[in-house]
C-alpha cells in the first residue's frame, strides 16, 4: 500500500486489533518529532561525482537525497549516471556527502544501465566521501553506467 507521507504510514500503522486508530494524523506529528524524524521526506543535495583515479569526463546526479534522524544517523541514497568516463575508465566512483561519518560503514546499490552488477558503498572514518565499487571491489566507472547506491551512517 502506498501513503502520501509519513504521518499517514504512521497513522495506518499505528491501529489497535478492533481497527481503531491509536494515533491520528495530529498525534502522528509529535510522535514522528520525537523520534528525530522529519515528516518532510528526504532533503536533496548536490554531490559532485569523481573517480579514485584519473577525471570522469562528464557525470550527471539523477538524484542524491539523505535523511537525519535523531541528528546522529543519516540515510543516504544516489543515483548518478557516467555519461563519459573520461580518464577515469574502470576506477571507482567517489561521491561527497553532506556529513563526516563517524567510521566504516557499508551500504548497497546496483547498476542499472550497462551490466547490472551489485555496488559496494562505504566510508571512512571521519570522510564525508562515499566511495562506490562493484560488489566484487573492483572499478565501476564506464561511459553509460547509472550507479545507485544507498547507505546508513552515524554522522560525526
Amino acid at each position: 500500500m502506498y501513503y502520501a507521507t509519513n504521518l499517514e504510514a504512521i497513522a495506518a500503522l499505528s491501529t489497535n486489533a478492533f481497527g481503531r486508530s491509536l494515533l491520528t494524523k495530529n498525534n502522528a506529528a509529535e510522535v514522528f518529532a520525537a523520534l528525530g524524524l522529519s515528516s518532510g521526506g528526504m532533503t536533496s543535495y548536490s554531490p559532485t561525482p569523481s573517480a579514485t583515479g584519473g577525471t570522469i569526463g562528464s557525470a550527471t546526479v539523477n538524484s542524491a537525497k539523505y535523511q537525519l534522524i535523531n541528528t546522529k544517523l543519516c540515510y543516504l541514497a544516489v543515483d548518478i549516471t557516467i555519461n563519459n568516463a573520461g580518464t577515469a575508465s574502470r576506477q571507482g566512483l567517489n561521491v561527497n556527502m553532506p556529513f563526516n561519518a563517524t567510521g566504516l560503514f557499508y551500504g548497497l546499490g546496483r547498476e542499472l544501465a550497462v551490466n547490472g552488477f551489485g555496488q559496494v558503498a562505504s566510508t571512512s572514518p571521519g570522510s564525508s566521501t562515499l566511495a562506490i565499487v562493484k560488489n566484487d571491489f573492483t572499478a565501476n566507472i564506464v561511459t553509460g553506467a547509472r550507479i545507485t547506491a544507498s547507505i546508513l551512517f552515524e554522522v560525526a
